[in-house]
């Protein structure tokens, strides 16, 4: 909405976003995994674990970064 604001007004608008909200959203799979079971995973770098085909591929045109939503209500 405030870029369709400043595109219609040329004004921009205060964005409020709880970083909080991102982070936990981020980490959805892996609190469960953490309180039930006690697990801790490693670090993966760019491949999502779980979730394929996910990963940097290099290409001709430059790194291509794929990933694939897990299920439903993902995107």
């Amino acid at each position: 909405m405030a870029l369709h604001a400043r595109r219609r007004t040329g004004r921009g608008q205060v964005v409020v976003s709880a970083l909080y909200e991102a982070v936990l959203a981020m980490l959805e799979s892996l609190l469960p995994e953490w309180e039930i079971a006690g697990y801790q995973r490693e670090r993966t770098g760019s491949v999502l674990p779980n979730v394929a085909p996910s990963n940097v591929y290099p290409t001709a045109d430059g790194p291509v970064l794929t990933a694939e939503p897990a299920g439903r209500g993902v995107i």
